[in-house]
């Protein structure tokens, strides 16, 4: 059986002091191929190295999540445990049903990408000619509409949307949070549709989220990151 208390001193002891960034959503701004969004279409450079992910049964996925740091630099810039350049960006399955989730032992569908630059000479004309899916407004994604986003500093109970922050549950927490031997310490991102249903919604007023060790975070292993996601 889980025990919620063991899993939230995981993530801190007794006190919420550690420093978090709360994610603001900006309707009223058009969404950049290069900036910090939620959905729509994903920055790519297909003249890199970096493979396009792609899901178990061979179809691209779709994005959920980017975050530019270099654009964010000025919020992320005193914290050393974040990049300060490049570009992460959080992948889900565009075909499974379930947002790219595994609810038996197989592995859930979904990726991690750092890249450690961003290439500006990307033209979103020729990604566009790629057939990615479009990553928002359909049943395989919780993302309503693409959304351009930018982030402020916040305590890390003050908010439950933003890199982080408390890491919070509609059901029992997920295993792996307290077992095995990896210590998944820090919420990389947590999507909660509650307060932000106009932009994304997990099932019914779910909560999405990624954790990741703190030392897989400090030598950027994103490939580490474990997904969860449940509903009401």
């Amino acid at each position: 059986m889980y025990d919620i208390m063991s899993v939230e001193s995981i993530f801190f002891d007794g006190e919420c002091i550690e420093m978090a960034y709360r994610i603001l959503f900006d309707s009223g701004r058009e969404a950049d191929l290069f900036g910090s969004k939620l959905g729509g279409l994903p920055y790519w450079d297909f003249s890199g190295d970096l493979e396009y992910p792609v899901g178990a049964d061979g179809k691209r996925m779709q994005l959920l999540f980017q975050i530019n740091f270099d654009e964010d630099s000025e919020v992320f810039n005193d914290d050393d445990s974040l990049p300060h350049s490049g570009m992460l960006q959080f992948f889900i399955s565009a075909t499974s049903g379930s947002y790219g989730l595994s609810f038996d032992d197989s592995p859930s569908d979904f990726r991690v990408v750092y890249h450690e630059s961003v290439n500006r000479n990307v033209a979103k004309e020729n990604l566009l000619r790629e057939n990615l899916p479009k990553g928002f407004g359909d049943f395989s994604t919780p993302v309503v509409k693409e959304c351009p986003v930018s982030f402020e500093k916040c305590g890390q109970c003050e908010n439950s949307t933003g890199v982080f922050v408390q890491p919070e549950f509609t059901q029992d927490p997920p295993g792996f949070l307290d077992e095995g031997e990896t210590v998944y310490d820090r919420v990389l991102l947590q999507l909660d549709s509650s307060c932000n249903e106009d932009f994304f919604m997990w099932g019914d007023e779910g909560i999405g989220n990624f954790f990741i060790n703190s030392d897989d975070l400090k030598n950027r292993r994103f490939e580490k990151t474990m997904y969860n996601w449940d509903c009401c």
